[in-house]
């Protein structure tokens, strides 16, 4: 991650975007894209290693959580901005639905709980007017 992040400032990148939302089967399967939100340590590891490599800002983006009973990404963007990242943006899916909740009731409740409500910026629109 810090070498893909000096590579792209070196060409040009203005800013950094870390993606811990990809839900593609063949990245998760690497422990990579939203697998990360299962291991919030070794993300973290990554987002440090990540913002030490530059000085460009680093932004990160993420699902709710792996799946519907861990939705732990205002844990992981708490962790990230003292680490050091300039923003945090949360889309209002998971990686694993089991039907428990949908991803719109998931980010309501995390949106009530949480103080920082604009870093849940993208997700799903229930009403496209």
């Amino acid at each position: 991650m810090a070498e893909g992040a000096r590579i792209a400032e070196a060409a040009g990148a203005e800013i950094i975007d870390i993606n811990m939302g990809c839900p593609a089967r063949h990245v998760t399967g690497g422990q990579s894209g939203s697998a990360l939100m299962r291991d919030l340590d070794h993300a973290l590891r990554l987002i440090e290693a990540t913002i030490s490599a530059v000085k460009a800002p680093v932004t990160l983006k993420m699902r709710l959580g792996w799946d519907d009973r861990s939705l732990n990404a205002p844990a992981l963007a708490r962790r990230a901005e003292a680490a050091g990242v300039e923003m945090p943006i949360v889309a209002a899916v998971v990686q694993v639905l089991d039907g428990r909740l949908a991803p719109e009731q998931a980010l309501e409740q995390l949106m009530r709980r949480e103080a920082r409500p604009e870093s849940f910026a993208a997700g799903p629109q229930t009403d496209p007017a």
